[in-house]
Order: C-alpha cells, then structure tokens, then sequence
C-alpha cells in the first residue's frame, strides 16, 4: 500500500497568497499616487511662484497685472484688476489653476479693492474657491467667495 508524503496545497495557502497579492497591489497604487500628487504640488508652486512673479515691477507698475514695487503697492493699480473678468486674471497672469489673491495689511486685516464706499471685495480670482474671515480672536466671522463684491 502506497500512501503519500509531503505536503499538498491547502484552502489556507491559497487564501493568505490572494491576500497578500491584494495587499502588495493596494501598495503599490498608492505609493504610485503619491508620486503624482508630488508632482502636481511641484506644478501648483511654480504656477504660484509664475503668478506672484507677474504682480512684481523693479520700475513703475503696469496695467499688465503689475501693481507691486519693491515693497509698495500701488493701490488704484491693485483696486483696478477687481474690473477684469477671472478669465482676464488668468489669461495675464498666464495660470494654468485656479487661484484667489487677497491682501492684508500690516495688522492683518483684509484690504478693500472695491473703490465703490457701499461695497467690499476683498479678493480676486477664481469665483469657485471661497475663503474664511475670522475675528482677531480666532472665531469666525463669514465665508466669502473669490472676488465677490458684497454690498454692506
């Protein structure tokens, strides 16, 4: 009578090889996704770096989006860019992303662009992105949208 030695395949074998697999893919997808997620920061740090570059002037500010000498602004130039359309900023600022651009004072709080004395904007850019204004405290105090006037 012949019997067998050794060790056959069991249903434990083969469901720990599938986990494992499964596991090793899962890995393997994420680390490649943050490999595109650092690049796309890379990209996002350029584009800003491109935009911030264009606001800039070593001599007398522009209308092409300059409105910065050395450490000055010159207000009407910066108050001006609140009459171009979003795709306007883009487009002269040459971004490929989305953006919103708005401004502190030494105190920190939010300069007004709108020269209008009923109105408030204190950003330009994209109307997608909003951002929030707290209190000096830290509570909150509204959410606004990009390069929204508001009437107060």
């Amino acid at each position: 009578m012949y019997t067998k030695r050794g060790q056959t395949f069991s249903l434990d074998l083969i469901i720990g090889s599938v986990v494992f697999i499964v596991l090793l893919i899962i890995f393997l997808l994420y680390s490649m996704s943050n490999v595109e997620d650092d690049q796309t920061k890379i990209n996002l740090e350029q584009d800003a770096s491109v935009v911030v570059g264009k606001t800039l002037t070593t001599s007398r500010p522009t209308p092409n989006g300059s409105f910065i000498v050395g450490n000055t602004i010159n207000s009407s130039l910066l108050a001006s860019l609140t009459g171009y359309t979003y795709a306007e900023l883009k487009s002269m600022y040459g971004s490929r992303y989305d953006f919103c651009m708005y401004f502190e004072d030494n105190k920190g709080d939010l300069i007004d662009l709108d020269t209008r004395p009923e109105y408030v904007q204190y950003s330009i850019g994209s109307p997608t992105a909003n951002f929030s204004i707290f209190y000096a405290d830290g509570r909150y105090k509204e959410t606004l949208k990009c390069g929204e006037s508001k009437h107060i």
